[in-house]
């Protein structure tokens, strides 16, 4: 009998798995472009959906910055076969603040994705796989955005991420509105990934460009901006620059209220660099350091030596810390890289979503930063890539490449510390 039964169950078995029914694979994929958090309905993309759910029953909200992909199981209304069907979805870190529809900022920073300037201006480029480049039978041409109103600020730091090379460039502009009255155009200069690049400080009577941040003058405020983009090359046998992106931060009047709810205190394994190894330069790449911590953490293997030499700004006195060209370094290596100008709430929901940041700060004997190798009054960057806290204080964790020693370049900052010598900008760096 207890073979009888065991033959049986087996044969019941075969017969239930022989009756299960096949997913039907869908050919077409679907890409979701999301901010961390964001509340998606997928029957916007689907219409007459029944009943669904992603691979492991995954909330696409709770997915961390990066890219993903996910297969969507679903049966339609009316229709009893089961589907499943891939979803590319790309999440950013936070959402900053953007009226596509209006053209307004409404928080400091937007990042302006080639695939969003249908109401700019081309002149001899084309679209091609999400990016700007020239047409075959033209050696330059440009990009010209619509005018974006935005609240009221003191200061504009401009950034992109191309791909260049030694007989190509691109050229970013942007001018300001005051009073009505608009700004000259005032360019970052031409760049390109194996050339000397070097920017040029210049003014007009509205607002000056000094290394990377565009100011207004006389302690008045803009409320528009607007951005040119060239791109060039030597001769028509040259490959053509790609412009992937460019971006804005800007130095409001009014801050961001915005306030992070979710969980911070984790650390982000961003890998230890110190600089001050480096020959000849060590105390002055900060910047680079700190950008190569986040280019190795997402796999590009690069040298703080070969990297800081990509992002100098050969100006009268060389300098390694235009974040301009820092991030414009970054991106010709494959990543996405801007600068932003972000709250320490926003900083917060930056590492409850797995991404770190590298700031820029300025600390000094009567500001200091308690615990720090030194203190820095003419600017230092480092990487920010947690919080915890102790004793019920609250604390920062960095890896602060100042600290001769690699093994002790992690260090516990004050959050209120932090907060005083920091001004906001920061490096946003991620795949």
């Amino acid at each position: 009998m207890r073979k009888i039964s065991i033959l049986c169950l087996l044969l019941a078995m075969m017969f239930l798995g022989g009756c299960q029914e096949k997913e039907v694979l869908v050919e077409e994929e679907i890409t979701i472009n999301m901010y961390y958090g964001d509340q998606i309905d997928i029957h916007e993309y689907l219409e007459n959906l029944d009943s669904f759910y992603f691979d492991n029953n995954q909330k696409i909200e709770e997915l961390t910055a990066g890219n993903h992909e996910l297969y969507l199981h679903y049966r339609l209304k009316n229709d009893n076969t089961p589907y499943k069907q891939l979803f590319k979805i790309n999440v950013k870190a936070v959402n900053l603040g953007y009226n596509m529809e209006t053209k307004t900022i409404n928080k400091g920073n937007y990042q302006i994705f080639n695939n969003e300037l249908e109401a700019g201006v081309l002149e001899n480029l084309d679209y091609v796989n999400n990016s700007l480049v020239l047409r075959d039978n033209q050696i330059q041409g440009s990009v010209t955005t619509p005018i974006y109103e935005a609240p009221l600020f003191s200061t504009i730091v401009a950034s992109w991420n191309a791909l260049t090379d030694s007989n190509n460039n691109i050229e970013l502009m942007v001018r300001v509105r005051v009073d009505g009255a608009w700004s000259n155009y005032f360019s970052y200069r031409a760049w390109s990934k194996n050339k000397i690049n070097y920017t040029i400080d210049t003014k007009d009577q509205l607002a000056r460009i000094s290394i990377d941040m565009i100011d207004i003058l006389d302690g008045k405020y803009a409320d528009a901006f607007q951005i040119k983009v060239f791109l060039r090359r030597d001769n028509l046998e040259i490959s053509s620059p790609i412009l992937k992106m460019f971006s804005v931060a800007l130095d409001l009047k009014d801050e961001s209220t915005f306030v992070c709810e979710d969980d911070y205190y984790q650390v982000v394994d961003i890998p230890k660099i110190t600089q001050m190894d480096e020959p000849g330069i060590g105390n002055i790449i900060c910047s680079p350091t700190s950008t190569t911590m986040m280019l190795n953490y997402l796999g590009i293997d690069i040298t703080k030596g070969d990297f800081a030499r990509m992002a100098r700004d050969n100006r009268s006195s060389t300098i390694y810390g235009n974040w301009t060209y820092n991030v414009a370094a970054a991106g010709e290596l494959g990543v996405n890289a801007y600068v932003a100008k972000i709250t320490m709430e926003e900083l917060k929901a930056f590492i409850a979503s797995n991404q770190a940041v590298v700031v820029s700060i300025r600390s000094t004997n009567s500001n200091p930063l308690t615990g720090a190798p030194q203190q820095y009054p003419s600017g230092h960057l480092m990487v920010v890539k947690g919080f915890t806290i102790i004793d019920g204080v609250e604390y920062v964790v960095v890896n602060d490449p100042a600290d001769p020693n690699v093994e002790n370049v992690e260090h516990l900052y004050r959050v209120n510390e932090l907060n005083n010598t920091w001004k906001g900008y920061s490096y946003i760096i991620y795949k």
